[in-house]
């Protein structure tokens, strides 16, 4: 179970990559390990690896390098996106599921209790669902406007999630639109944590945000 604010990092290595830069896809990744690294020690808790396009090796390369980097250093915990084959054999900490994925219950008979299962809903019946199956937390989403989410139809807003928290017996992580200016509503209503992509990559001090967000 999740105590205290947790904060999740979700990857998009495209969002790191410098516009006058023609690089090529080991120095994007490179790219991105750094900056995985750098949340890991400004005490990001959760890294979700979600790179949907990288091939099987590139995305086992990946999560091998970082999960060896930031074992021994840091509690960040690190979740491989769908690929439970992956998560397994490099070392991470669990498996993300989409809401589309394979049933929880499944997954966990496959893994045990100490391997971290976390899954994307998109309404109070998904989350009730995961959270019977036995998901370890899920992410709620989206709560405001956002593009990565907009295929998921309207927000779900901060009401929303509260009668979320209120009936699902699991620790909801919120997740959609979240920036610095609303954050603080975000975690007013009660949630385990707040999950993002771009409130991470685009601020300026990533160990400033993370006090800040945990205060």
């Amino acid at each position: 179970m999740l105590t205290k604010t947790k904060l999740c990092l979700i990857t998009n290595r495209k969002l790191l990559t410098l516009p006058h830069l023609s690089e090529d896809l080991d120095s994007t990744l490179d790219r991105l390990l750094l900056f995985c690294l750098q949340a890991a020690q400004a005490g990001v808790d959760i890294i979700q690896i979600r790179e949907k396009d990288l091939s099987a090796k590139k995305l086992a390369d990946f999560v091998t390098k970082l999960t060896s980097l930031t074992s021994s250093t840091t509690k960040t915990s690190i979740l491989v996106n769908d690929r439970l084959d992956i998560a397994l054999s490099c070392g991470a900490t669990g498996v993300h599921l989409p809401s589309n994925s394979f049933p929880i219950k499944d997954v966990r008979k496959l893994v045990g209790n100490k391997f971290i299962i976390s899954q994307s809903t998109h309404s109070i019946e998904e989350a009730k669902l995961a959270a019977d199956q036995g998901a370890d937390f899920i992410l709620f989403s989206p709560i405001f406007n956002t593009p990565s989410k907009q295929t998921f139809g309207k927000p779900l807003g901060l009401e929303l999630l509260k009668q979320a928290i209120n009936v699902v017996n699991c620790p909801i992580i919120a997740l959609g639109g979240i920036s610095r200016q609303n954050a603080s509503s975000v975690l007013e209503c009660g949630v385990a944590g707040l999950a993002a992509i771009r409130l991470f990559i685009e601020t300026s001090n990533l160990a400033e945000l993370v006090n800040d967000l945990k205060q």
